[in-house]
């Protein structure tokens, strides 16, 4: 199977946003830590909190992409976010 490897043109990654807001992050793996010790896998307050990085991952690929008054780096953005989606 191949690896799929796409990187959003000047967009934060997701460890960067981590990075950005630990606080939520480590609610979520103490979350998931205090269902553990209960005999539970409950990885829904991690899976949250993925989502939202993702999303404002996705908002600054669409912000940086409605910047560049070059068209085909606006086009090559728009590209790189519809490829974000299949992957």
């Amino acid at each position: 199977m191949r690896e799929a490897r796409i990187q959003a043109p000047g967009a934060k990654t997701i460890p960067e946003f981590i990075a950005r807001e630990t606080t939520p992050y480590y609610q979520a793996l103490e979350s998931a830590d205090a269902a553990w010790r209960k005999g539970a896998l409950d990885l829904s307050e991690m899976g949250e909190f993925l989502k939202s990085s993702l999303a404002a991952r996705l908002v600054d690929v669409l912000k940086q992409a409605s910047v560049p008054t070059n068209r085909t780096n606006k086009d090559r953005a728009r590209k790189c976010v519809g490829r974000l989606g299949r992957v």
